[in-house]
């Protein structure tokens, strides 16, 4: 599922790193953002109470107790609002009177004194403490008198505490649209990353005519995709051309090998004793080599799709058994354990033929290529969308390296070659066909079959479609 595979991209891990580096310098430039912001209101306040204060005081001076009262009335009216408070006592310590001002007793303040080392009140609310709940300004007037203007941090703090408010939900916002947008992000960028794997997967399968998909944006991806494009063109061009000289080659020996092997066989029967055995040799090379030129020239049958006009219903059970108990024989000869799993019958749309002739390649190579007394365990099976027909043996299997090798003409594993003779296009053959009826052919070791066994050998499984399953 998508969802679940976003998370492990690369794209959406590089996006939440952006993103939280981003909210990270982005909260650092904030801070600094708001500490000079915090300072100049706290300078701003500071100064706001050292002017009051000097008027408040400029009045005492001027007109007494009265005067200050009759100030402080003026900035406490209703429509102004309790912003400043004001105290005048007479004495000091815990001998005040209080004697006028619109608070009835010395507040515990803590003094503004324009200091950046120690702020005048918790601005920045990290854990600093005031001394009181006011933060003000005092000074002695007239004889022992001591005059306070102050402000209450209820009125002060909340304009602050609202901005570190705003920052905080503004970097928490950024990496929750950030993540967000990275899981958007990645979940296009898997779409597109699987479509192009589908495309790669069947390329690697051997449809070299299969092409990467490409959008109409022009992007990064897309000019990569068109680049592996042409790249895949001049491939299946140079393979085309190389697929056409073997064709032709064993078209055009066909003849003269026939003829060849007639004279040989017209000779043998000639020949004096002692050179009879020498021609047989000869023969049988000569069939060698026809049986090369006839598997070359049905493969390129096979590639060309000609044979799909023979198509008819086929039993693939019946063949599947067909060719299990044709090699029965065999397999006992090398004292080999042959065991059949098979399922209810399956019709599909296919060549009779073909189909026969690649599961008896199957077979037969199984069967080359386990020890005496060695085991093959061989299967049909029905799934939902497909059909798996499986040969696994324990012998001495193939490299998982050369897995995709073992499909191209003329290959074989170094290992095999002095073993059993071939000419290594057995398994091209087979994966022509497989690929004629909308197929695969897949390799893999058969540990899952022979746990016990000391070899890995090997099991080749042909997929086919159920599209024209009955």
């Amino acid at each position: 599922m998508i969802p679940k595979r976003i998370f492990r991209t690369y794209t959406f891990r590089f996006t939440v790193l952006y993103v939280l580096l981003i909210s990270v310098l982005s909260s650092l430039i904030s801070v600094l953002v708001y500490r000079t912001a915090a300072d100049n209101y706290a300078a701003r306040v500071e100064q706001s109470i050292a002017d009051e204060l000097r008027y408040a005081v400029s009045h005492f001076e001027q007109g007494g107790i009265a005067a200050f009262e009759q100030y402080v009335n003026g900035r406490t009216l209703p429509e102004i609002g309790n912003r400043y408070f004001f105290v005048l006592a007479r004495g000091a310590g815990q001998q005040q009177e209080v004697v006028a001002g619109n608070l009835d007793h010395w507040p515990l303040v803590t003094e503004a004194v324009n200091s950046d080392s120690r702020p005048a009140f918790g601005l920045l609310g990290w854990g600093y403490q005031p001394q009181g709940h006011f933060v003000g300004k005092s000074t002695v007037v007239g004889d022992d008198y001591h005059l306070l203007v102050a402000r209450h941090y209820e009125e002060v703090n909340p304009r602050v505490e609202l901005a570190m408010s705003i920052l905080l939900q503004s970097m928490l916002v950024t990496i929750a649209l950030g993540v967000i947008g990275g899981a958007f992000i990645s979940a296009a960028m898997i779409r597109r990353i699987d479509s192009l794997n589908h495309s790669i997967r069947t390329i690697m399968e051997g449809n070299l005519s299969e092409r990467l998909p490409m959008s109409t944006s022009g992007g990064e991806i897309d000019q990569l995709a068109g680049q592996l494009n042409i790249m895949l063109e001049r491939i299946e061009s140079s393979m085309n051309d190389v697929r056409q000289v073997s064709d032709n080659i064993a078209h055009d020996l066909r003849t003269p090998l026939t003829r060849l092997r007639n004279k040989l066989a017209m000779l043998e029967k000639r020949s004096s004793p002692q050179n009879r055995d020498l021609v047989r040799e000869m023969l049988v090379e000569a069939d060698h080599l026809l049986s090369i030129c006839a598997a070359l020239m049905r493969i390129a049958q096979v590639e060309s799709g000609a044979k799909k006009a023979d198509f008819t219903d086929v039993d693939l059970t019946r063949i599947f058994t067909d060719v299990v108990e044709l090699y029965e024989p065999l397999a006992s000869v090398k004292d080999i354990a042959l065991s059949l799993e098979r399922s209810d019958p399956v019709h599909i749309q296919g060549d009779k033929d073909l189909l026969f002739q690649m599961l008896a390649n199957l077979m037969d190579n199984a069967i080359k290529y386990t020890p005496s007394g060695g085991a093959i365990t061989t299967g049909l099976y029905v799934g939902e969308r497909e059909l798996r027909m499986v040969f696994a043996d324990n012998g001495l299997g193939v490299p998982q390296a050369k897995y995709g090798k073992v499909f191209q003409r003329f290959y074989r594993v170094e290992e095999s070659r002095g073993i059993q003779p071939g000419n290594g296009l057995g398994l091209s053959l087979v994966q022509a066909v497989a690929v004629l009826h909308g197929g695969r052919v897949s390799l893999s070791d058969s540990r899952a079959y022979f746990p016990a066994s000391d070899t890995p050998g090997l099991t080749v499984t042909v997929h086919l479609p159920l599209a024209g399953a009955a």
